[in-house]
């Protein structure tokens, strides 16, 4: 799988499980470490709040 399929593929989960969500690519060297890791951060909210 691919990022973009297994990205995909974590959000269809979560929305079938109640929950909104939103995501974002977050590299180390924006925040001023001298290496680039790149990492996925995930938050999700239920709906029926």
């Amino acid at each position: 799988m691919t990022i973009k399929r297994t990205l995909a593929k974590i959000i269809e989960t979560l929305k079938k499980l109640g929950y909104k969500t939103d995501w974002k690519i977050l590299n180390a060297l924006d925040y001023g470490l001298p290496q680039k890791r790149e990492r996925i951060l995930i938050v999700g909210f239920p709906i029926d709040l």
